[in-house]
């Protein structure tokens, strides 16, 4: 096993699938057939033409409809078309004929709807053989002239190297096809656009030689943005997932986060930004500042109004949330095995088990941690619970059922055993709190924003509470100074009684809520000189990648190795902590990758060149399935489920001349629905748009020479069926930048996920067609500073803008759940440490190369001093 890198082992478990190609329905027995032909020569030439013509179809089968004048059709110079029946394996034979000029082919028996204008589903052939370039462009000719007669072009369908065209014409428009189509539309007596003021090639090439009418299809309506909001609520900052938020009648009245995505990143404390809010907005309260993200607590939709207002605020959405892969109680026989395996077991033997280090543990649930202290965790541990900081009367949210933090710190606690713990309890929507955590971690001693805004609650609810106190107690005065037993003094007295109760149960509240407050400042502070931070979420949309986020980017400039002019000064410095981090789960769920255009059309290709792989006809669609918790896949997207599709990419941007901040090579999203998988009814290539994108690109953070945009697309399946997502876009708005075009890469990064609990509880979305195992690992696991620790179903690599960093740094043998391999790690780094060994040497001994499996060195072990019992 320790012979075969896991990075191996994941580029086999990511193999396509084959399976077969475009398969459309058996054609019916015979068709109708209308024909088009041409014979320019003189009478006699063109009477031994035409029975040559009419010799070849008759050999093709074909049975001319009857007509009084069809005998006279040989001789008369203006006949050129033959209606009647044809064999449907000898149809489109008939193009072989040199006269045949266009043809059209529907189903015997079935006629052309009475309704000129209602649509028909028709697969159009156009002329081929031209190079590819020159053939796309062909193709986007004769597509838009056949606009002009009503046609609405599908998507997604096979053409065939732009050779085919799949839409709707109405139904009186089909027969005019028969004639040239560069003379369509024509007015009483010429083309609304002269043959000679087409571009080429469209102008000297006959474009449509076969028209096959094909049988009706619904594709039903393309879900829409959510219905306008109010007027006086309508903002055209709010993003899609806070509009369907405030459309939810369920949710009115009921206080909310937001997320303002700012213009630049907020300076230390945002004091002016919480300061405006206090004075504008005495409802709405700050939680959180993660670079150019403000988390805002509001209560009511004119909060929102007034956010949208604000110049600096680009656009307005919901939190997005961390993904921690569930744990399970069945990983500690694994853990065990690992720690034979990894010669960790060794390392105790030889008494370093973690004594005198401290672990902090990041998780969003820790529940049945109780019942494990003494046994799989230590007697004692600490608890600090940060979801109370966000709550205005300063209390944490109910413990979930999740057990991921549990097993996180379980792993740790077997991997070193006389380790501290620490358990930090996370709220999943808030990454402000995992960077308070890092910066508390490295020594900060500011309070969370947080923390700052319930203290300036305090404040000015403990100036209410004075004020009310003078009130009550000069109230109370007068009311006793008249002790008579009328009923008027005596009901005075009472009334004065029970407010002095009220206003003291309140000073009560206040006071425990004060000591709430004060206690989370304590035990955030008591972070410092944690010698292990292990975390298990991470995010794989909404914040920049590569190594850009905030947490990163703190990570990568506090934890590396800082150089020293004397070794004085560097045993003066103080040891910094190590980050061990979970790797991203989410194989399948992310794809990455260059923006592939070869063919020129402005969509993307999901992989090099333009053949499409075993199983697909063009490598512009990624199919989507679901694994299900039985870890089996399913085709079949089930209708109700809420999906959220994210691609984001960097660009960039010049400082001076970068004013509008607006995305240049903006992506669209589109969700297809196959309308046929099996292609028994109609071709597999037929689909249905559901949804696309809509709207501008989040500016997700703009640097000095490059931005980040995400676009997001979300919908609920409107029917089950097999769906595909196909991506336009990535080209430059303007000249200037088209220019620019050729001098960088693209590399957009496409994730999908369940956007709902019920959603998530029913499977994983993954992509079925192209799944490269190589999209790179969830913030802030990217980070070069963190020891990111991956499982082999895991995500590999930094980034698409970090390619040459390795990323998981290493693996965990046998064990299959994250939480506990991540735990297992930051166990081993505890008891290194306690060797030790500086942060900047661990990666070294974890693993004999970066990538590779934990596995401690036996002649290291063997060297160490042998620690007695007494001493630990």
């Amino acid at each position: 096993m320790r012979s075969c890198s896991p990075l191996l082992i994941l580029l086999a478990l990511s193999a396509t699938p084959v399976a077969a190609q475009v398969k459309r329905p058996a054609p019916p027995a015979t068709y109708h057939i209308d024909l088009r032909y041409q014979i320019a020569t003189e009478e006699n030439q063109r009477v031994r033409e035409y029975r040559e013509l009419t010799a070849a179809l008759a050999k093709l089968g074909f049975v001319a409809t009857a007509s009084d004048d069809a005998d006279l059709d040989k001789f008369n110079p203006l006949a050129e078309r033959l209606a009647g029946t044809i064999p449907s394996k000898d149809a489109r034979k008939v193009l072989d004929i040199g006269a045949i000029r266009t043809t059209i082919l529907r189903p015997e028996g079935a006629p052309l709807p009475d309704d000129a204008k209602k649509p028909v589903q028709v697969r159009v052939q156009i002329v081929s053989g031209l190079d590819l370039a020159e053939q796309r462009l062909f193709h986007e000719q004769v597509t838009a002239q056949l606009g002009r007669l009503g046609f609405q072009e599908f998507t997604g369908y096979d053409h065939g190297n732009f050779s085919l065209i799949r839409g709707a014409l109405p139904a009186g428009r089909v027969p005019e096809l028969l004639r040239d189509l560069r003379d369509q539309p024509s007015g009483w007596f010429f083309s609304e656009i002269p043959r000679e003021q087409l571009n080429l090639p469209l102008r000297d090439v006959l474009p449509v030689r076969l028209v096959e009418v094909l049988p009706d299809l619904d594709l039903g309506p393309v879900v829409v943005p959510p219905a306008p909001l109010l007027p006086e609520v309508e903002s055209p900052k709010y993003s899609l997932d806070l509009r369907d938020y405030l459309a939810d009648p369920a949710t009115a009245g009921k206080p909310f986060r937001v997320e303002l995505v700012l213009d630049g990143p907020l300076p230390e404390g945002a004091l002016q930004l919480r300061n405006s809010l206090r004075l504008s907005m005495p409802t709405a309260a700050m939680e959180g500042v993660y670079g150019n993200f403000a988390v805002i607590r509001v209560m009511t939709t004119t909060d929102l109004v007034k956010l949208a207002q604000i110049p600096s605020v680009l656009s307005i959405r919901v939190p997005r949330f961390a993904a921690e892969q569930p744990g399970s109680a069945k990983a500690n026989v694994s853990v065990q095995t690992a720690l034979q395996q990894g010669n960790v077991s060794a390392l105790h033997g030889a008494g370093y088990r973690g004594a005198g280090t401290r672990v902090v543990v990041l998780a969003t649930d820790f529940a049945g941690a109780d019942k494990l202290l003494g046994t799989r965790l230590p007697k004692a541990v600490q608890f600090l619970d940060l979801t109370a900081e966000l709550s205005p009367t300063v209390e944490p949210t109910p413990m979930g059922t999740g057990v991921s933090g549990t097993e996180t710190a379980a792993a740790v606690h077997a991997a070193a055993p006389d380790a501290e713990l620490i358990l930090v309890r996370l709220d999943p929507v808030a990454i402000h709190q995992l960077l308070t955590v890092a910066k508390t971690v490295l020594g900060d001693t500011a309070a969370s924003i947080a923390v700052q805004t319930r203290a300036d609650e305090m404040t000015a609810e403990a100036e209410r509470l004075t004020n009310r106190r003078d009130l009550v107690e000069a109230e109370y005065r007068k009311a006793f100074n008249d002790l008579s037993d009328d009923e008027k003094p005596a009901k005075r007295r009472a009334n004065a009684t029970e407010a002095f109760k009220k206003l003291l149960a309140d000073e009560k509240v206040f006071k425990a809520t004060s000591d709430r407050i004060a206690a989370i400042r304590a035990k955030l502070l008591g972070l410092r000189g944690a010698n292990v931070i292990v975390n298990t979420l991470v995010w794989e949309d909404g914040y920049a990648h590569d190594a850009l986020s905030e947490v990163s980017r703190l990570l990568d400039a506090k934890l590396a190795p800082q150089p020293t002019r004397s070794g004085l000064r560097a045993l003066k410095t103080p040891t910094v902590p190590v980050w061990v981090q979970a790797g991203s789960t989410s194989l399948g769920s992310v794809w990455t990758g260059p923006f592939l255009d070869a063919d020129g059309n402005g969509v993307m290709e999901f992989a090099a060149g333009t053949k499409a792989t075993p199983g697909t006809w063009t490598p512009e669609l990624n199919f989507l399935a679901m694994v299900g918790p039985d870890a089996k896949p399913t085709d079949t997207l089930p209708e109700g489920a809420k999906i959220r599709i994210s691609v984001q990419w960097r660009e960039p941007r010049h400082p001076d001349t970068d004013l509008t901040g607006q995305a240049a090579f903006p992506f669209t999203l589109k969700l297809l629905r196959q309308i046929d998988p099996a292609g028994e009814k109609f071709a597999t290539d037929e689909f249905a748009v559901v949804a696309r994108t809509v709207g501008m690109p989040t500016h997700v953070k703009r640097m000095f020479s490059a931005a980040i945009y995400e676009q997001i697309l979300e919908l609920a399946i409107p029917t089950a069926g097999r769906y595909a997502l196909r991506v336009e876009g990535g080209m430059a708005q303007d000249s200037l930048v088209r220019t620019a075009r050729h001098v960088f890469e693209l590399s957009p990064r496409i994730y999908v996920t369940a956007n709902d609990p019920a959603t998530a509880a029913k499977g994983r979305l993954v992509f079925t067609t192209y799944t490269p195992q190589a999209s790179g690992v969830a913030i802030p696991g990217d980070a070069t500073t963190v020891v990111t620790v991956g499982i082999v179903n895991g995500l590999v690599g930094a980034g698409p803008g970090i390619l040459l960093r390795v990323k998981p740094d290493l693996f965990v043998q046998d064990v299959a759940s994250p939480d506990s391999a991540t735990g297992v790690v930051a166990g081993v780094v505890a008891c290194l440490a306690e060797a030790g060994v500086q942060p900047s040497g661990m990666t070294r001994l974890l693993t004999p190369k970066p990538g590779y499996w934990l596995l401690l060195p036996t002649d290291w072990i063997r060297e160490l001093p042998r620690k007695a019992v007494e001493q630990r």
